[in-house]
């Protein structure tokens, strides 16, 4: 664990109130969508089918005997002979993005030589998708997983991997339990795909109890076994190991968690000498990589000499330590630099004077507190640089990062705010200040410069049919029309009513009288593509995706 302690403590009340705000509001966000923003500027798409290289490891043929299948960026590996087991002890492999083929090459020469199951990451995208910020902390850093019969093969490949992977860098799985000193961690769960519904009514992985109900894999980010499973006798010194490490010697004392991510997590503390509250951000090796290939721990190093910089200023927490296991460094310091002014006059500076000022590159509505006195503070400074650097924005909210090939239109930014004074209400003063700061220039308040949101008719439907033809790509296998990603989720999501191919032609039809005979074609003909090892959902999204085309060719049939 990295750390850096910050102040002020009202952030804790920030930290719980965003933690919250999906709850409060009703709704919770879905990070998966980030990742299947990578391939195309346009439509979602999975991480698998980007244009980077495949490891070479990918297309290395298999022994007799075995089986290859796909699924998405996965490349699953089967072994010949009896079946496995629907749950166990499974073997989890991390790697950072340099040693990723090494790692996997030597699991996979691991694996086929003693006829043991496993899967991994096909190309280097999805292995920086799997250590990226946004990821489930729980989840993040798998390169490989490997799926031993039982416990003994269990105990002989994590032996023998362990020998060949000893000292190789690795995000820590932080659901898993850690074998050795290597990248090699272990958990008890789900071999095949079942689901059940958990408390909140969500459909979530199962494994069975002793009785066969199916019950929740929890995969928590802290490591965990179900309560009728016993720790094998080789997973002894891991455990104790586990159980060795504590934070007794920090010099703050973690009284609440108030956030987790890939990168690390961010927690509400004390001063053990002082008693000062204080909020402390921990930076995890090798995780949360952002377009750069900087990890939380470069990040959270440049984060912590900003805020070092712009001290005293009243514009950003006040640092008071950085530190590492082996070593505490303090860094709280004063300075009396005057502000610059950069965005509502003298009142809000978040510049300094020096020449070379601060830019703070991740402003979005969850990194701007806002004071009892009414100033303003801002936090989170990882994407922070300064202005002579000339670096791009490398981690951020995708809603407030402009794409690459944009440049600011600063001449926009008095119609921009007239659309905000009409849709919201906000001062035209307010806002005149606003733009003067953007474009040196004043608006004349209160013209109304508002968009035209008119309305859509039948009229439009042509047009927005020939516009989902267009789309179209019956090259691909795996869906025909552009979708949510849930056509990426189960094998045949592509084909289906609810995100897939059936479900379009059927709106084209219905709504514009379309029918195109080589896309209907592709629907007849299309097949789901496989998933990981499975006795369960490979087989009935099959029979789902056979449903929809049935359903699909009885409604343009008339037949019921």
């Amino acid at each position: 664990m990295t750390g850096v302690t910050m102040l002020p403590a009202e952030a804790l009340t920030y930290f719980r109130c965003r933690a919250n705000l999906g709850k409060c509001l009703g709704v919770s966000a879905d990070k998966r969508y980030e990742q299947y923003c990578l391939v195309s500027p346009l439509f979602y798409d999975s991480p698998g089918n980007g244009p980077e290289k495949a490891f070479a490891i990918s297309d290395r043929p298999l022994p007799d005997g075995w089986r290859r299948e796909r699924a998405s960026d996965w490349i699953i590996s089967i072994a010949p002979g009896a079946q496995l087991p629907k749950q166990g002890w499974k073997i989890h492999v991390s790697a950072c993005l340099d040693n990723s083929e090494s790692v996997i090459t030597w699991a996979w020469e691991c694996c086929t030589s003693r006829d043991i199951s496993f899967k991994f990451l096909s190309r280097g995208l999805p292995s920086s998708c799997e250590m990226e910020s946004t990821r489930r902390a729980a989840q993040a850093g798998k390169i490989v997983t490997i799926y031993p019969a039982d416990e003994a093969a269990c105990e002989r490949i994590l032996a023998d991997l362990g020998q060949l992977l000893d000292g190789e860098p690795g995000p820590y799985i932080l659901s898993d339990l850690r074998y050795g000193a290597g990248p090699l961690y272990v958990r008890y769960g789900g071999f095949t795909e079942q689901h059940c519904l958990d408390a909140r009514g969500e459909l979530v992985p199962a494994i069975e109890d002793l009785a066969g109900n199916l019950v929740p894999d929890v995969r928590a980010p802290v490591f965990s076994m179900p309560a009728w499973v016993q720790l094998p006798s080789f997973l002894a010194s891991s455990m104790a190991a586990r159980n060795a490490a504590t934070i007794d010697e920090l010099p703050y004392e973690i009284v609440d968690v108030l956030h987790f991510s890939n990168g690390g997590g961010v927690y509400a503390g004390t001063d053990r000498q002082t008693g000062e509250r204080v909020i402390l951000k921990e930076a995890r090796p090798y995780a949360g990589l952002a377009a750069d290939g900087s990890d939380a721990v470069a990040r959270l190093r440049r984060e912590h000499d900003v805020l070092r910089a712009l001290s005293g200023l009243g514009i950003a927490p006040e640092v008071r330590g950085y530190f590492e296991p082996a070593a505490i460094t303090s860094s709280s310091r004063s300075t009396s630099r005057e502000a610059r002014n950069s965005c509502y006059s003298a009142r809000y500076p978040l510049l300094t004077a020096d020449p070379d000022p601060v830019i703070f590159n991740d402003l979005h509505m969850f990194n701007i507190m806002v004071r009892p006195d009414d100033s303003v503070v801002l936090i989170d400074f990882e994407a922070a640089s300064y202005l002579s650097e000339g670096r791009r924005v490398t981690v951020g909210n995708p809603e407030f990062v402009a794409p690459r090939d944009r440049t600011l239109d600063r001449s926009k930014a008095a119609h921009i705010a007239a659309v905000i004074a009409e849709l919201f209400g906000a001062p035209a003063a307010f806002l005149d200040e606003a733009v003067r700061e953007i474009v040196g220039t004043a608006p004349v308040s209160g013209a109304k410069q508002g968009l035209d949101w008119g309305t859509t008719g039948r009229s439009d439907i042509p047009v927005l049919a020939r516009s989902v033809a267009a789309s179209a790509t019956p090259g691909r296998t795996d869906r025909l029309f552009p979708g949510d990603i849930e056509q990426f989720a189960v094998p045949g999501g592509g084909l289906g009513i609810a995100h897939g191919a059936a479900g379009v032609l059927y709106a084209l039809t219905e709504a514009a009288d379309l029918r195109i005979p080589e896309f209907e074609e592709w629907l007849v003909s299309a097949r789901p593509t496989s998933s990981a090892p499975s006795r369960t959902s490979a087989g009935a999204c099959a029979a789902c995706c056979t449903r929809s085309r049935r359903a699909w060719a009885r409604a343009w049939s008339g037949s019921p």
